[in-house]
């Protein structure tokens, strides 16, 4: 699959994707060809109030599935709810 190299790929493929929402923590995923505008749309949601940004791109989809992604979320759900009600990571593509 080939992504144009400009910002606007990157935002119309966020604009589309719903959060996924466990119990009190929306978790948001931006994903994105490079230089896409990925990282800076994950510093602006990042930057609002009530949400957590992972700064480093874990490729969490990538690494881990069924129990050990269950727990890795989980975790990150942990970590957030102590001040947040959201978390948005950056995948690599």
């Amino acid at each position: 699959m080939k992504c144009a190299n400009n910002v606007s790929s990157g935002l119309a493929a966020f604009q589309v994707a719903q959060p996924f929402r466990t119990q009190n923590i929306t978790r948001v995923f931006v994903v994105g060809c490079g230089h896409s505008g990925t990282s800076l749309l994950l510093r602006t949601i990042g930057n609002f109030k009530g949400v957590m940004a992972l700064n480093n791109e874990t490729n969490v989809l990538g690494k881990f599935s069924g129990n050990l992604l269950k727990r890795k979320l989980s975790l990150w759900d942990e970590l957030a709810e102590r001040n947040y009600s959201h978390w948005v990571e950056k995948l690599l593509r």
